[in-house]
Formats: structure tokens, C-alpha cells, sequence
């Protein structure tokens, strides 16, 4: 099972869109019958779930989801959203969505004149645990007409918004300051102030992870660049690769 979001931002010259696809990235890679979902909206409001039977969906059907539509007619929350069976929960898990590629979505964030995306979702397994957050982006940009932001996505089965802190290290070790974070929620951090100053930015935070992704935009909002880095396990292409992510943390954390 696999869930989409929006990429939220307070500056109002920005909406979000999401393209969903009833349909697997390679068909010949994809075991289960397509068949008609219904496309759910939930969100946590008063901690518990809410969720809405916003939509329908068929087989190689793609349709298209506007945060400031979602606004108006939900309110002002966090949105996620998945394919569902008409009885389905949204946290129990089944294999229509399992493929290789992995089955994702279109995630947009634009302007009137411009637009960026990336192929992502948020898979089950996610979740279902606590996760630590260990994240840094070499693509960070820090030129004075350039506006930068961290987002962290972070959906967790539990209905609660829960805050933490992410603390941010330069690539000399150095603390230079922290932010919070909620659960449940998709975090969008404004974080020029520290790209203006440093060529390097690590995220860290042990309580609570999520998915981080950076995004950039020029002061007249005309260039945008949405950039995500893959977990640490994907650096490494064969052999123990959840050791090196163990690693990564453990260096990472004892400072």
C-alpha cells in the first residue's frame, strides 16, 4: 500500500497538485488485477482519523488533485490520500499497489509560471514504526535571489500530532539550529537562512523521520527545483545496505 500528499507552502503564490495512476508502472511487473478504486482523503482532525470517499478511479484512468480545491471544500489540514477497496482501513495492508517500479504519483508544487515535481509516495511499512531522520542534500542552493525550503513528510498510523524537534548541522559538525516538526503532518520549513550561510545541511532528528525533500525558488517564482535524496539503504547497490544506513545514523548521531 502506498499513499500520496501535497506539498504544502504558506506563501500563497503557490498551489500543489497530485497525478494518480490506477495503473502500475511496468504492467509486466504487476500481478494483481486492475480493477475500480475509490481515491480516499484523510487527514488527523481532533486526533483521530478523518476520511472522505472523495473520488472514484478506473483501471489506466490518471486523474489530477488540487490542494487549494481539497482546501476549500475540507479545510485547512494536512491531506493524504490512497487507492481503497469501498470497506478497505487505511493502514491494513494488501498487494494491489506491490510492483517494480515501485507505484507512485506525480507530486507538484507551481507557480502561475512555473511548476516542479517528482515521481514519490509514502509506502506502508513507514507507518507502522518510528522512524530517526538522518538527511542531507549536496544540491542545496544559497544564492541571494533564491529562496530555500525543507519539507518532511511524515504519516504515521497512530492519529496524533505530535511535536519534535529537528536539529541542523553544517558539514563542519556544527549545530547552527533546530525547528519543529509535527506527525501527521507535511512539515515545510523555510531554511534560506541557513543555505545562505553554509555549503552543506544536515538534518537529524531521533524521535520522529519522515520523507525530506528540498525545494528552491527564485524571488519572482518563476524557476523552481524540487529535489528529493533517496533513503541512506539506496547509496549502496549490493551487500549490507541497511548496515550502512545503521552507520550513517550512529556517526551522524553522536554529535
Amino acid at each position: 500500500m502506498n499513499y500520496f500528499f501535497f506539498l504544502e507552502n504558506k506563501d500563497k503564490n503557490f498551489d500543489s497538485k497530485i497525478d494518480v495512476f490506477n495503473l502500475p508502472p511496468m504492467r509486466s511487473f504487476h500481478k494483481v488485477k486492475l480493477k475500480k478504486k475509490i481515491i480516499k482523503v484523510f487527514f488527523v482532525n481532533n486526533l483521530r482519523w478523518e476520511f472522505v470517499e472523495h473520488d472514484h478511479i478506473f483501471p489506466y484512468e490518471i486523474k489530477t488533485y488540487y490542494l487549494s480545491k481539497f482546501k476549500k471544500k475540507y479545510g485547512n489540514y494536512s491531506f493524504f490520500i490512497g487507492l481503497f477497496d469501498l470497506k478497505q482501513d487505511i493502514f491494513k495492508d494488501h498487494d494491489y499497489m506491490v510492483s517494480q517500479p515501485t507505484w507512485r504519483s506525480n507530486i507538484c508544487i507551481k507557480t502561475k509560471f512555473s511548476s516542479a515535481s517528482y515521481q514519490g509516495e509514502i509506502p506502508l511499512s513507514l507507518t507502522k514504526k518510528n522512524i530517526s531522520l538522518v538527511s542531507c542534500s549536496p544540491m542545496t542552493q544559497s544564492q541571494i535571489n533564491i529562496r530555500s525550503y525543507f519539507y518532511l513528510v511524515n504519516l504515521f498510523h497512530e492519529p496524533i500530532n505530535e511535536v519534535f524537534t529537528v536539529d541542523v548541522y553544517n558539514n563542519d559538525k556544527k549545530k547552527i539550529g533546530n525547528f519543529n516538526c509535527l506527525t501527521n503532518r507535511v512539515n515545510s520549513i523555510d531554511i534560506t537562512h541557513f543555505s545562505n550561510n553554509n555549503d552543506l545541511l544536515i538534518f537529524k532528528s531521533k524521535k520522529h523521520g519522515g520523507v525530506p525533500l528540498y525545494f528552491h525558488h527564485s524571488v519572482d517564482y518563476k524557476y523552481l527545483s524540487l529535489e528529493h535524496t533517496h533513503p541512506p539503504v539506496e547509496y549502496v547497490y549490493s551487500g549490507n545496505r541497511f548496515n550502512i544506513q545503521k552507520e550513517k545514523k550512529k556517526y551522524w548521531f553522536q554529535f
